[in-house]
């Protein structure tokens, strides 16, 4: 093996949607999200398959990506850094789960692929130009839907906001790491659980639909999507006065406002099962991602955690705690 790379999701605490185009075209927008300890994992070697004819090949693990989705990302890298390699590799990438997840699986591929080869040709990597590179990749190249909070997180990490001003700069995201203290930083690892709801749903469905609501000025959608704003600013003050009872209220603000963006983001199931964890205490619970599906984030306590992980198994869902990881993609030799 000549490199290793590996690569973090995230969870977003508030402002998603907001990054999407076109609202992120002409009007501010800010995601805050922090990286935790589930990463998509990268390993470089010399392929020395001789019925290979690509300079640069790719293996995802498990089956857990469609066949077109690693074509397209290997049609990208050999377009862009194909021609400026001495000797044909071989990249294998494996990701803890499939995209849909809610956590920025796709997205975190295309980061540690991006970042394993660019570190293989130059031996260095500036983390703009990769989250720049690997958004063009995903939403131009491959043409998936979606905005640019994953690709930012997925390379810088941490408990992060991303902010864009399109009026001073239409492309460039503006990355802001906060310093939290490491006990409140246990603190809010000690409040939280991550319930995968074992819903298969694709988020380009749903973000095409709220892009079209955008698009057709529907009063309902633009009025969320700049609430959703307004609520990652008032996160950020909340995060930096270390005020979990306040981030878990501006969560539930967040989940409660994002259910306008689209009629396809929640459903009968899922507010009955957000229901069901907001009875026996839960303060804040939201959907990561684009919603329909994936995963929940709930925040409660430490002392209310284990009834919160026994309810998820009653209902047949998959309850895991994690912890918040400071850096985004890394490299090793």
């Amino acid at each position: 093996m000549l490199l290793s790379a590996r690569t973090p999701l995230r969870i977003s605490l508030a402002g998603g949607g907001t990054d999407v185009p076109p609202y992120s075209e002409y009007h501010e927008s800010m995601v805050v999200n922090f990286t935790i300890n589930r990463f998509v994992r990268g390993y470089l070697n010399l392929n020395t398959d001789k019925e290979s004819s690509a300079p640069i090949a790719i293996i995802l693990n498990d089956g857990l990506f469609e066949n077109t989705f690693a074509d397209k990302l290997c049609n990208f890298l050999n377009i862009n850094y194909g021609g400026l390699l001495k000797n044909k590799v071989i990249i294998n990438i494996q990701s803890p789960v499939p995209p849909g997840s809610g956590l920025g699986a796709s997205s975190a591929v295309i980061v540690t692929a991006i970042s394993i080869i660019q570190n293989y040709l130059s031996n260095k990597i500036n983390k703009r130009e990769l989250a720049e590179v690997a958004y063009k990749c995903e939403r131009n190249f491959m043409g998936i839907r979606g905005g640019y909070q994953d690709h930012y997180s997925a390379t810088f990490g941490g408990v992060s906001s991303y902010f864009k001003n399109p009026k001073k700069d239409r492309k460039r995201v503006e990355v802001r790491n906060l310093k939290l203290g490491r006990e409140f930083i246990r603190e809010m690892e000690d409040s939280m659980v991550l319930v995968d709801l074992n819903i298969p749903r694709s988020g380009e469905i749903i973000i095409e639909d709220q892009q079209k609501n955008i698009i057709n000025g529907n009063v309902q959608s633009m009025k969320a999507t700049s609430q959703q704003y307004l609520i990652a600013k008032k996160m950020i003050k909340a995060l930096i006065k270390e005020d979990i009872s306040e981030i878990s209220e501006l969560v539930m603000q967040s989940w409660e406002s994002k259910k306008n963006f689209s009629q396809m983001i929640s459903s009968d199931y899922i507010d009955s099962i957000i229901q069901a964890f907001l009875n026996l205490g839960a303060k804040g619970i939201k959907l990561t991602g684009a919603g329909g599906g994936g995963h929940l984030l709930i925040i409660g306590s430490k002392y209310i955690n284990n009834t919160i992980m026994q309810k998820s198994k009653s209902l047949g869902l998959d309850p895991s705690q994690f912890t918040i990881v400071e850096n985004g993609s890394q490299i090793w030799k």
